[in-house]
């Protein structure tokens, strides 16, 4: 028979039962009167103005599920059925929001758990000769539940490494809809604390052309076409001890192209075959460096007989203004933009993305680039940019002791004392943490300092952070069943 009962999970999905509602003692259900009503969906229409234009789906949410059944609750006397019915009503009409329903096809291997979204419909059918005679009543239940089943989670170890990290030897996420995931970092040591975080994901881009690289990731400055710019060799101040720099004097410009294959991604939900990717820098800047700006754009790998330069959504042709430090060569982390960009696997082509720098007059001292990270815009997770850091910013961890961080899967966050327990924390902003089915790929980078902190000072930001252990904790989901 189907296992259908009323479960509390604990952190490793070990269910507790709080009601079994198909004990076949009490409660019983007719036949083939169990549904699970899929989620409403709340779609959004963009209409185009051409006479057959019709209209494009551009967005979409779901409203709750619902899981109904007919149900019968038998006893051996009418006082017992009484009793029996209460206990139902009891569970159904409960305001709980920890509680999962579980159902087991028969002769299924595996449950899958619906969270329970608030208290249940039911209607009595109460009928004298039924009742008097087999102590027994019809009662009509329907349960508000999540839009999506989902089972055990599992936990995926991100061992001792240093951040900025880029792994790709994450274990296939299970399921076939978007799974939960919540990150752990337990971070310790360094001169200064890990105030903020980025956490991007993607599906496991496949290979890109030659001489070209997957837009997502960590991409090593060095690695681009430059001009001005030049490699340095060896600075230990720089991931992998190289990066490129140009000592300004006067004004002056620089440029770095990194060949980017898009079609290795997949695309966004709702497009036409693009995907927006954000892109961020670690940047080298002295001081004396007046009105350095860097540009970040999208251009033709075959030149510009074949397309126009396409600049970053937010600051285009005109390019981002960087602060300055008070004195000194400091290092930033700088929010450069987004580039929308064209996903066809059936035929794929490069493309550039372009990091231009200018300086204006009088300038002097060392301007440079570390390394790049790239994202997809609509999956990845960060702390607040372009605040400065005083007393009312939120931190993703505010010391350099021994400290456990967790940013479950909505964003909310958690921390405690190294292997302790954990209380309520700031979270993050961005993208809900949903890992696509199949292989995924995951960036995280740490700083020091607050993006584009508009403060004039002299704060640098920290060239990596050690992590003495992490976790994912990853929960597969499923449309109706495992």
């Amino acid at each position: 028979m189907d296992r259908r009962r009323i479960v509390t999970l604990a952190a490793d999905g070990t269910p507790t039962t709080i009601k079994d509602l198909a004990d076949d003692v009490n409660f019983f259900s007719v036949r083939d009167s169990f549904t699970v009503k899929a989620p409403a969906r709340k779609t959004v229409m963009a209409q185009q103005s051409r006479r057959y234009g019709g209209a494009t789906a551009v967005s979409e949410s779901h409203e709750n599920g619902a899981i109904g059944w007919k149900a019968l609750v038998k006893s051996t006397t009418a006082d017992n059925c009484n009793l029996a019915v209460e206990a139902l009503l009891g569970v159904l009409e409960s305001a709980r929001l920890d509680l999962f329903f579980e159902w087991r096809p028969d002769g299924a291997t595996s449950s899958v758990f619906y969270e329970v979204r608030g208290p249940a419909k039911w209607q009595s059918e109460y009928r004298q000769v039924q009742y008097a005679g087999a102590f027994s009543m019809m009662v009509d239940i329907e349960i508000p539940v999540g839009p999506l089943a989902r089972v055990a989670p599992s936990t995926q170890t991100i061992s001792s490494t240093t951040f900025p990290l880029h792994k790709t030897d994450l274990t296939a996420i299970g399921g076939d809809a978007p799974a939960l995931c919540d990150v752990s970092i337990r971070a310790s040591g360094g001169s200064q604390a890990p105030i903020w975080a980025l956490i991007g994901w993607s599906k496991r881009p496949s290979s890109p052309l030659s001489g070209s690289v997957a837009p997502f990731g960590i991409i090593e400055a060095e690695t681009g076409t430059l001009s001005t710019w030049a490699a340095i060799g060896t600075d230990a101040n720089f991931r992998g001890s190289n990066g490129v720099r140009v000592t300004t004097s006067g004004s002056g410009s620089a440029s770095a192209v990194y060949p980017v294959d898009p079609s290795t991604m997949a695309a966004d939900q709702f497009t036409r075959g693009t995907v927006d990717i954000e892109v961020w820098a670690r940047i080298e800047l002295g001081s004396g460096v007046v009105s350095p700006r860097l540009t970040l754009s999208l251009e033709p790998n075959a030149g510009s007989s074949f397309g126009a330069s396409q600049y970053s959504h937010e600051y285009g042709s005109t390019g981002k203004l960087l602060i300055r430090p008070g004195s000194g060569t400091r290092y930033r982390f700088v929010r450069l933009g987004t580039l929308t960009m064209p996903v066809d696997p059936v035929t794929p082509l490069k493309w550039n993305v372009k990091v231009a720098g200018t300086w204006a007059t009088s300038s002097s001292g060392d301007f440079g680039l570390d390394y790049l990270v790239m994202v997809p815009v609509k999956q990845r997770a960060c702390g607040k940019t372009g605040v400065a850091n005083d007393g009312t910013a939120p931190k993703f961890i505010a010391s350099t002791s021994d400290t456990t961080k967790t940013i479950r899967s909505d964003l909310s966050g958690l921390v405690g004392s190294a292997a302790g327990n954990q209380g309520r924390d700031s979270g993050l902003g961005g993208s809900p943490i949903e890992l696509p089915p199949g292989n995924v790929d995951l960036v995280v980078v740490l700083s020091s300092v607050v993006p584009d902190d508009p403060t004039v000072d002299t704060s640098s930001m920290q060239l990596s952070h050690t992590s003495t252990a992490g976790a994912l904790v990853i929960t597969p989901r499923y449309w109706l069943v495992k």
